[in-house]
């Protein structure tokens, strides 16, 4: 960074105080730096203590033990984490997002994901020692959805007294003790180790359409006989079928054990299965061309689009034709059916091989604010600039390809455009601003 742009950025940011905000959330800060800072009631600690790019030590948490948002610290992978860290702190993380805990009352998750809590981390040093050492605090529906949980049929058989749905009410009570094992979660983990003894012994338990689309089981033709009962075929994954047409010869005329006929009208929407145009054509009075419109793994040609032309859903509210990014995209594509298009949907649509000349072609159909979320199409400050006025800059501060540097913050700046300073998605902008500059900054406040 040049000193002319270590200037122009301390005046944005004197301008923008908001700037510190989103620079909480991802600069590399260590201890030093924090500790330098001049302007340290601008700090956001919910930001710092989600940064994964901060330089995390035991003794840094030990510093500003009374700043953390323990919530978020509680989620953050970046920790250097072991036994003695959690034992430490074990009155201050929150082991289960939860209402009844009061820390948690009247806050909105910032994050991406519900039930981000310490039972949630992945980065944990997870053992059954440790599992067994804090059984009572953990939430049990949370770590159902574990990918580092050492699973063997031992831990699910250990803990099944907490093998019950939590549905999500008020908790009364001891709450911990209520945040029981969710069997949709574990019928749908992929790193249990699965076996045949293992499905039957639960198989009364067990969430039958999370289990039906999960990969890990133990497929064979002989256990996708044995339930055929229970599955729920429309989720059926690939690796359950030795071939499509086996699986509609044996199931597409039969009944279950019930004596119903299997329903396969959905299965045009199951993503897993090896669709063909010879099985599409032949089951096609039988099957939703609704469901294939959002089935990405079709074989997908214009001429397929062509022969069913008025059967496809093409304005399928986020699960159509204009959102799937699968189609075989291209300028004459969407110029041959722009009278079909739902352009709400097209301007989302990260599959369609983006370009300034595209943009502009359909400046008057486009939905403006997906398009500021778009992630594939080719930002650069020229299209930013070239139709400044369209853009929803709320979305655009929030989009992570976007190149922002002290040009483009100036440019949003002079023209007093709305951007959300506070919410700035510059990871690389503000990671590359040098601990000297940082410095600056602060004494710029």
């Amino acid at each position: 960074m040049q000193p002319n742009d270590t200037a122009q950025l301390c005046r944005l940011f004197s301008k923008h105080p908001e700037l510190i905000t989103a620079l909480c959330e991802h600069y590399p800060w260590n201890s030093e730096l924090l500790g330098q800072f001049e302007a340290p009631h601008l700090l956001d600690w919910q930001n710092l203590s989600g940064n994964t790019h901060l330089l995390w030590t035991d003794e840094l948490i030990e510093c500003y033990a009374d700043k953390w948002d323990w919530w978020l610290l509680s989620s953050n992978e970046s920790l250097p984490w072991n036994e003695a860290l959690i034992e430490k702190y074990k009155t201050k993380w929150v082991w289960a997002y939860c209402e009844a805990d009061p820390r948690l009352m009247n806050r909105r998750s910032p994050l991406s994901k519900p039930y981000k809590s310490l039972s949630s981390n992945q980065a944990l040093p997870w053992s059954e020692t440790l599992l067994e050492r804090y059984a009572a605090r953990w939430d049990w529906y949370a770590l159902t959805y574990s990918e580092t949980l050492p699973w063997s049929e031992a831990i699910i058989d250990k803990y099944q007294d907490r093998w019950s749905v939590w549905k999500g009410r008020k908790l009364t009570g001891n709450w911990y003790d209520e945040l029981k094992w969710h069997w949709e979660g574990l019928s749908a983990n992929k790193h249990i180790p699965w076996t045949e003894s293992l499905i039957e012994r639960h198989k009364d338990k067990w969430n039958w359409g999370a289990l039906s689309g999960n990969e890990a089981l133990p497929w064979s033709d002989d256990l996708l006989e044995k339930y055929k009962d229970k599955w729920e075929f429309s989720l059926l994954n690939v690796h359950a079928i030795s071939s499509m047409e086996v699986l509609l010869e044996r199931y597409a005329n039969g009944k279950n054990s019930f004596g119903n006929e299997i329903y396969i009208r959905n299965w045009a929407g199951n993503p897993s299965l090896p669709w063909n145009e010879t099985l599409i054509a032949k089951y096609q009075h039988r099957l939703s061309f609704s469901r294939f419109s959002s089935n990405e793994n079709l074989p997908w040609t214009v001429e397929l689009i062509d022969r069913y032309v008025d059967q496809w859903n093409w304005d399928g509210s986020g699960f159509g034709l204009s959102s799937n990014p699968a189609l075989p995209w291209s300028d004459e594509l969407i110029a041959q059916y722009a009278d079909k298009w739902l352009f709400d949907e097209l301007s989302l649509n990260e599959g369609i091989p983006w370009h300034d000349e595209l943009i502009n072609q359909h400046a008057d159909k486009w939905d403006w604010k997906q398009l500021s979320k778009n992630t594939a199409v080719p930002w650069s400050k020229t299209l930013i600039e070239r139709f400044a006025n369209k853009w929803h800059w709320n979305q655009l501060s929030l989009n992570p390809i976007v190149e922002w540097d002290v040009s483009l913050l100036n440019y949003a700046d002079k023209h007093h455009l709305p951007v959300e300073w506070a919410n700035l998605n510059a990871a690389a902008f503000f990671q590359s601003i040098s601990p000297e500059t940082l410095i600056s900054l602060g004494r710029s406040k």
